[in-house]
């Protein structure tokens, strides 16, 4: 999961302002990435509005904190399904090990549903490496 999926996630799921852990410069210089992905999100039309606040105790200009102003728009609602969809569809792929050690009959089990889609994969590699020119003997 990236950053932005991290954080459309969370104000999806009801988050409303984001700060700092705390205080210290460290903290304050690793919030402001996040400060600039919100901001990057309202602008890509992601969110309804969100009101960043900087700090002037530092001379620094850093984003102190960054209030969310409504919900996800249906844009944003969109692309974090796509998201979603990207996640799962690329944990469903099939990279299955087909031996597992693990208790079985001597240790060693097979996989048989992964061993039929790799024997799939290496038929249908082997039809397209196979010429489709057709001769006629008359």
């Amino acid at each position: 999961m990236n950053a932005i999926e991290l954080i459309l996630r969370e104000i999806s799921n009801g988050r409303k302002s984001f700060i700092p852990v705390d205080s210290t410069q460290e903290s304050m210089e690793d919030f402001q990435s996040i400060a600039k992905l919100l901001i990057y999100c309202e602008k890509q039309s992601w969110l309804d509005s969100i009101k960043p606040k900087k700090e002037s105790r530092s001379g620094n200009d850093w984003y102190e904190t960054v209030p969310v102003l409504g919900d996800l728009t249906y844009e944003g609602e969109q692309y974090l399904e796509s998201l979603a969809s990207k996640n799962t569809n690329s944990e469903n792929s099939p990279k299955e090990d087909i031996i597992e050690l693990k208790p079985n009959f001597m240790g060693i089990g097979i996989n048989l549903n992964a061993l039929i889609r790799w024997r799939k994969t290496k038929n249908k590699q082997n039809q397209k490496l196979e010429p489709t020119v057709k001769t006629s003997v008359e």
